[in-house]
């Protein structure tokens, strides 16, 4: 087993559904601690919770005659992490065939760590305002 680096590594177990497309996942737990220390998701600022705004939005759609909507497809795979910050928070742990123990980081937001949500919702957000910018200075 070698030298680990200093930081966090996200437990993950396999998660296994015959009937998908997506056979088997992994699935990370940031919620999991050790004796005397907090998780990763206790260390981490969740952000505004978006369920909170959803009656303004609602309220505020009825303003206009067009409304946009979208599902975003794989949203936290979309959002790339920077490199200094995957060596401190989203690093696992992995074993080869060959019995090697691997150390891997996550270079795009994890689904279940808690703020992982925030992150997607302020990445779409800086992406509307700056192409609202570029419009405006367009016309």
């Amino acid at each position: 087993m070698s030298q680990l680096d200093e930081g966090h590594y996200l437990p993950h177990r396999p998660v296994v559904k015959e009937n998908s497309t997506t056979k088997l996942r992994p699935v990370l737990d940031a919620s999991a601690r050790e004796q005397g220390r907090p998780s990763l998701n206790q260390c981490l600022e969740k952000g505004t919770n978006l369920i909170e705004i959803i009656p303004a939005i609602l309220l505020r759609s009825r303003l206009y005659q067009v409304g946009v909507i979208a599902n975003i497809k794989r949203g936290f795979l979309q959002v790339s992490l920077g490199k200094e910050d995957r060596d401190f928070f989203f690093g696992f742990l992995w074993v080869n065939a060959e019995g090697d123990l691997r150390i891997f980081r996550h270079a795009r937001v994890a689904f279940g760590v808690t703020s992982s949500p925030f992150l997607l919702s302020a990445v779409i957000d800086f992406h509307l305002k700056r192409c609202l910018a570029e419009s405006e200075q367009n016309e």
